[in-house]
């Protein structure tokens, strides 16, 4: 049994967003043969509710809220530490020493990242063997960003932060040891010589949850996940205007339901069930 100490930017409870449903279910497989001890960075206080469901699978559990007026003032300093913008968004100097003292006392076998976001408080920890899950290439994405921006501060913003996230995708490699990834096409994204090292672990689905059920049917199609997500609201468009129009000629009367939180007032507008 190893003692693995995984730390994350985002509390993984409630399984609200795509990070939280990952983490989430890593834990809970990590545990089944493993001692795990999560650090997980939060934008305010998390609820005793939440960090019971996480219990279970956890032999200690440390939260530390960094608040957004700290978050902004790093977002400041992040040029001067050459560091990306949403690296710095969920750093704090205060709380990487609470991390370096939770390793010296916990002793782990191991130290697990979850996104890069978090790969800055533990890259002066040495003697320790230390794993990241990139996720998602980040760089990749904000190119994408970039390149159907159509307003140009936002695009310059968005092309200085891809070039720091290129960079920094790059740098990890020198001071973590393992990584692994979502899917090949992010692999490929990710600007290092040393990107072949990325194990790909893709997501699954939960079967206990999501299997055939016996009951009336109300929608033909479900769209579902976080609607506040850039690339979601992109799909969403995408499957209202190009894909449904197509399906409707052999099927006029589908319906489609969007679920998801965080839907902005745009998505709320559209006539979803006319479709």
């Amino acid at each position: 049994m190893a003692r693995i100490l995984f730390i994350t930017s985002r509390f993984p409870y409630p399984l609200n967003k795509g990070d939280q449903l990952r983490v989430y279910f890593q834990l809970k497989y990590l545990a089944e043969s493993n001692e795990v001890h999560l650090i997980a960075i939060n934008e305010s206080k998390v609820s005793d509710k939440n960090i019971e469901a996480l219990s279970p699978f956890c032999k200690s559990i440390n939260v530390f809220v960094l608040p957004l007026h700290k978050r902004i003032i790093q977002l400041l300093l992040s040029p001067f530490k050459k560091i990306p913008l949403q690296v710095a968004f969920f750093y704090n100097n205060g709380i990487k020493k609470e991390v370096e003292r939770l390793s010296d006392k916990i002793k782990p076998d191991h130290i697990h990242c979850h996104l890069i976001r978090t790969t800055e408080y533990v890259k002066d920890i040495s003697k320790i063997i230390k794993s990241l899950d990139f996720m998602d290439a980040f760089a990749k994405g904000m190119e994408k960003r970039q390149e159907i921006e159509p307003n140009v501060f936002k695009r310059l913003l968005f092309t200085y932060e891809k070039n720091q996230l290129c960079n920094y995708e790059a740098k990890v490699f020198n001071f973590i040891d393992k990584f692994c990834i979502i899917s090949n096409q992010d692999k490929k994204s990710i600007q290092s010589t040393r990107a072949n090292e990325i194990n790909v672990i893709p997501n699954g689905v939960d079967f206990d949850s999501f299997y055939p059920k016996t009951q009336e049917k109300i929608y033909d199609l479900l769209f579902m996940g976080n609607l506040g997500y850039p690339p979601n609201i992109d799909a969403i468009h995408f499957l209202l205007n190009e894909i449904i129009p197509l399906v409707k000629k052999y099927k006029p009367n589908i319906k489609l339901l969007i679920a998801g939180i965080n839907a902005p007032k745009h998505i709320k507008k559209f006539p979803i069930s006319k479709h």
